[in-house]
């Protein structure tokens, strides 16, 4: 950018502030000016003269920063404040500040005060500030304009020094050179600041590769075509448009729509950013689409529904119930209200797949939704479930998302990605002459190409910002504007947030409220509503609707109903960004109160569109009472993230309706109901603060039976963020406290987590004790949200009893619990079949059959990923990879196990830790790592030892000894480690542990040259293992004695 004349400001930057714009947010770059040693300047100066002087010094000031297209705000003694990006938004407001700066310290230099000179310091910070506006002037208020102010003071004469957040924005065209760390008198962080220097040199511009054309996108249009063609003949597939912001994503979609045969039937739906915490939110359009219950009065519907589903031969008892609680309409259906939260959920995910399969066999469907990236997780696993199903039949599923959104069915056989990736230079040229015509004049079309970097919607929003600007006149050859200003000199906005700012500032003031009324609505809003939240007369609002679709950013969707939608998402977020939070704070207000007198639909059909109003309204009573309903809505789909969303907000909105405290019932059930959403997903810091907040709430409460029952969760936290051992003592105290209380299911979950605590001390004959009595009546249907548990405490206990069973050498009934719990285990509840076969899968492990194992394991992990289920997988991560680095694919298996402990370390769960460490060390000395698998025997023992799991003791000290002799180490230490691992395992009974230890110091004394102790090992392991039913470990003992070549492989493993 040129540096302009000092009596000639840029044209086009000079704005006007008319009287209706508003005070709004704007994110600004503050510039403060200030002269150095203003006093010693006019020193000894006539008074006439030293006015001439600073006068004439902030006249240069102030020119330069309005050659620029800023504002000064404020005049101070003998400085100023200007502001850059406000009233109107500017996208490179840090570059014109900075431009700004350095032209005036050139003017200002050029003052000579008689033989001497003037100098200035200046400051830059870019950030967000509240902006006052009035006819003559202008006011920024936030903590961006202090810290820009304190930038000032700490610069040299000459000289401008900015921020880390201004030189990040003009990183790619200035210079700078860092200053180092400050701390600024006022702020607690101390701040990075950087030294301007000047422009950067003008780089040439990189080749560009070519892409898929926008102008058409053939090759994208053509595989949907195909795909659409093969759905009409019975092959089913699942087809995902990708790309950023504005790439095209949505006009592709349009474009196929028009392009297509209309064999198949459409229906169409679309995830809402702020209902995006809604369950299966994208699909009540979708399906009320398909059931052509749209216009159906909401009294009506359930008539509808049983006649609809009675056409596609579907039993109305069995897929009724689903879509009756989608509609928010009550259900008479018994058995679907005795159905647990993650039964219901994944019943409802069946039926509403089993109607699109349905549908599809009377008509080809074609199934747009878009926006995916703002999606429910109920919504994404039911198009987990139909990628698994759709291959045979006529059904084409197209989705579009950005790229943050990572599909989990990529892997599916029916799936194919479409990725829009930005426009080459000839691509955009082609575009450019599309919309701007082909008498764009070149240096314009340089611009252009510049601003647009390839992105069609960067590209449109530039011609009509050129269009408004006066620089190109509308109509479809692009002609120039009688008068154009160089275009090297307008700083058009170089990302679509700005340009999209830059096109909402030129709206008449009418036109722009509106707008940034819907912008508060959602992306889609009706005609009704938002007449409640503007100020326009009900006769002016269409008018100014018509003139915000002309300028494209609306659209009209549903005309006779008065449905708009804003023709991109990203013009709704920025104008919601621009209202200030009063603003924003009353049209929420507005909207809630409309949404609530609206006779349409019941509340339970908007619950989350009021409660989000509500909440952002700041009706507090309101908000607690819709988010804490919308989060069990969510909680009882089993949708744990967006449960955990809706009440945190119901918690804040529980503080500020109620300051004083003083409602502690409802904030202590709202505290355990937000630790059962937080825990899936692996919130443990949260859960943490969660529990102790709600037995402080339980005690001053005087609940003996709540205190119990948070005892107990706090017993399980314990296990999981520290260890066993104090996890015992609370589980104690927890059933103490249950004695005293008046429920009977109680004591279920602090014996189950006494049975986990025991587990990991060793004790394994102990957590037999425990389980056994609980389990005996159990009730199999009992869920386990009823008791804050994860999975059902019937196959929670049962998975304990197996693995401790096992440890004992009891391989029969645990084998049995495991086979049990794979027969009960429901198959909409992936958890439960995990639980299962990562419990047989352990099982195996130790009784030898390490194929079987490997095969459980395997299966587990497989579905632990595919539902996303993080926290088993230092579980299985770890299980397997020891499994496979023990059949021979030991590179695999470490990698397994390392996946396994980062992801505990991640997560940050220590309980069974030195175990998953002495795994990955077994197959790092399997993989021929001796070094790295001693590090890891060395922290397993370590950790085991800290924690007091004194059963992963035995096996860590087994494993140290075979390190020890990998290595090359002392056969003396690991023979006492040998010793000390039997002796321990003689203490606490387990069997298992005892055989394999004297089996392995057979091994160490035959590799000693010790034949006769080496037999008597042999035989008292031998022996162990027969009593134990251990056949196959009885033959191991033959097999490993008679090797010629017994080595330290030959050392039994840890996890064996």
């Amino acid at each position: 950018m040129p540096a302009p004349s000092m009596h000639a400001p840029i044209r086009g930057t000079e704005r006007q502030v008319g009287p209706g714009i508003l005070s709004e947010r704007k994110l600004v770059t503050i510039l403060f000016a200030d002269i150095v040693d203003s006093l010693r300047a006019i020193e000894g100066v006539d008074p006439e003269e030293a006015h001439a002087l600073l006068s004439a010094t902030l006249d240069a000031m102030a020119q330069a920063v309005r050659a620029y297209g800023g504002s000064v705000a404020n005049t101070m003694g003998d400085g100023i404040m200007a502001v850059f990006g406000a009233p109107l938004a500017q996208e490179d407001h840090a570059m014109r500040a900075c431009h700004a700066a350095l032209l005036l310290h050139d003017w200002v230099a050029g003052i000579r005060p008689g033989s001497g000179r003037v100098a200035v310091r200046v400051g830059l910070h870019s950030g967000e500030v509240a902006i006052g506006t009035a006819p003559a002037e202008i006011s920024a208020t936030g903590a961006a304009v202090h810290i820009a102010s304190r930038l000032q003071q700490l610069a040299a004469p000459g000289r401008t020094v900015l921020s880390a957040e201004t030189s990040m924005l003009v990183q790619a065209e200035m210079l700078t050179e860092p200053l180092g760390r400050f701390a600024l008198k006022g702020l607690e962080r101390s701040v990075d600041l950087h030294r301007l220097l000047g422009p950067l040199p003008a780089q040439p511009r990189p080749e560009h590769r070519r892409q898929a054309s926008f102008v058409g996108r053939g090759a994208p249009l053509a595989a949907l075509l195909e795909a659409h063609a093969a759905a009409l003949q019975g092959r089913g597939a699942l087809l995902a448009v990708s790309g950023e912001a504005g790439i095209g994503k949505t006009a592709l979609v349009e474009r196929f729509l028009a392009a297509r045969p209309p064999a198949a039937r459409l229906v169409r739906g679309a995830a809402e950013r702020y209902l995006s915490a809604a369950p299966f939110q994208p699909l009540r359009a979708l399906m009320l689409d398909l059931l052509e219950l749209h216009q159906v009065a909401p009294e009506e519907r359930r008539a509808a529904l049983l006649a609809r589903l009675q056409v596609l031969d579907l039993t109305p008892e069995i897929s009724a119930p689903p879509l009756l609680e989608l509609f928010d309409l009550a259900s008479a259906d018994a058995e679907w209200a005795r159905l647990g939260a993650q039964q219901r959920r994944a019943r409802m995910a069946a039926s509403f797949a089993e109607l699109l399969l349905r549908e599809s066999r009377h008509c080809p469907l074609l199934v747009v939704l878009e926006d995916l990236q703002w999606a429910d997780s109920a919504t994404i696993d039911l198009l987990g479930l139909l990628a698994r199903q759709l291959g045979t039949h006529g059904i084409l599923l197209l989705l579009t998302h950005r790229p943050e959104f990572q599909p989990p069915w990529a892997d599916s056989p029916i799936f194919r990605a479409l990725r829009l990736d930005r426009l080459d230079e000839e691509e955009t040229r082609a575009l450019i002459r599309h919309q701007a015509g082909a008498g764009l004049l070149p240096l314009l079309e340089r611009r252009i190409l510049a601003l647009s970097r390839g992105n069609p919607l960067f590209l449109r929003e530039s011609i009509n910002a050129l269009i408004e600007a006066g620089m190109v006149a509308p109509g479809p050859a692009g002609a120039p504007a009688a008068t154009l200003p160089d275009p090297e000199t307008i700083a058009i906005p170089r990302s679509v947030t700005a340009v999209i700012a830059e096109r909402i500032d030129r709206l008449a003031p009418d036109a722009k409220a509106v707008l940034l009324a819907a912008s508060v609505i959602g992306t889609q809003f009706s005609l009704d509503l938002l007449a409640r939240l503007t100020r326009e007369p009900p006769e002016r609002l269409p008018e100014q609707l018509r003139i915000l679709e002309r300028a494209e950013f609306l659209r009209s969707v549903d005309p006779a109903a008065g449905l708009y939608a804003f023709d991109h998402a990203l013009f709704q977020e920025v104008g919601y960004a621009t209202l200030l939070k009063a603003n924003r704070r009353r049209l929420h207000e507005a909207a809630f109160l409309a949404l609530r007198q609206r006779q349409r639909e019941p509340e339970a059909a908007q619950v989350e569109s009021l409660a989000f109003h509500a909440l952002h309204g700041e009706l507090w009573e309101e908000a607690f009472r819709l988010c804490w309903r919308a989060g069990r809505r969510a909680a009882a789909r089993y949708a744990h993230r967006e449960a955990a969303h809706h009440l945190e907000n119901a918690l804040h909105a529980l503080g500020q309706a109620d300051p004083d405290g003083l409602r502690l019932e409802s904030a202590l059930e709202l505290r355990l109901e937000l630790r059962a959403a937080s825990l899936p997903l692996l919130r443990l810091d949260r859960v943490g603060g969660l529990l102790e907040e709600a037995r402080q709430l339980a005690q001053r409460l005087g609940h003996r039976d709540q205190l119990a029952r948070i005892t107990g969760f706090l017993a399980g936290h314990a296990y999981l963020t520290r260890s066993a051992k104090p996890s015992e003592a609370l589980c104690r105290e927890a059933l103490q406290l249950c004695r005293e209380g008046t429920d009977p299911n109680l004591r279920i979950a602090p014996s189950l987590y006494l049975a986990q605590a025991l587990y990991g001390l060793g004790r394994y004959g102990e957590v037999l004790r425990v389980l056994n009595p609980v389990l005996r009546n159990l009730d199999a249907g009992l869920p386990g949200a009823a008791l804050g548990l994860p999975v059902r405490p019937l196959l929670m206990g049962w998975y304990w009893l197996a693995i401790a069973q096992a440890e004992l050498g009891r391989f029969a009934p645990a084998r049995q619990l495991c086979e049990r719990m794979l027969t009960i285990a429901d198959e909409l509840l992936p958890f439960e079949y995990i639980y299962a076969e990562t419990a047989a899968g352990f099982v195996l492990m130790l009784e030898g059959q390490m194929a079987a194992a490997r095969e459980a394991s395997a299966r587990a992990l497989a579905a632990a990923d595919e539902r996303d289920i993080a926290f088993i997988i230092p579980v299985l991560g770890s299980q397997l990879g020891y499994q496979m680095a023990a059949t021979g694919q030991a590179a695999e298996g470490v990698a397994l196990a390392r996946r396994g402990m980062q992801a505990a370390e991640r997560i940050g769960v220590y309980a069974g830790r030195s175990r998953w460490c002495a795994r990955l060390a077994e197959a790092c000395l399997a993989a021929g790592l001796p070094e790295e698998g001693m590090a890891h025997a060395e922290t397993a023992l370590r950790l085991a030892e800290a924690g007091e799991e004194t059963g992963y003791v035995c096996s860590a000290l087994r494993l140290r000894a075979k390190a020890r002799l990998w290595r090359g180490g002392s056969a003396e230490a690991a023979r006492q480690d040998l010793l000390q691992a039997a002796e321990t395992a003689r203490r606490l009974h387990i069997g298992p542990a005892l055989a394999k230890a004297q089996l392995d110091l057979g091994l160490l004394e035959r590799m000693l040259g010790r034949p006769g102790p080496a037999r008597q090992h042999w035989r008292r392991a031998e022996a162990g293992f027969r009593r134990l039913g251990m056949e196959v470990w009885a033959g191991e003992v033959a097999a490993r004695r008679d090797r010629s070549d017994i080595g330290p492989a030959a050392l039994t493993g840890s996890a064996e």
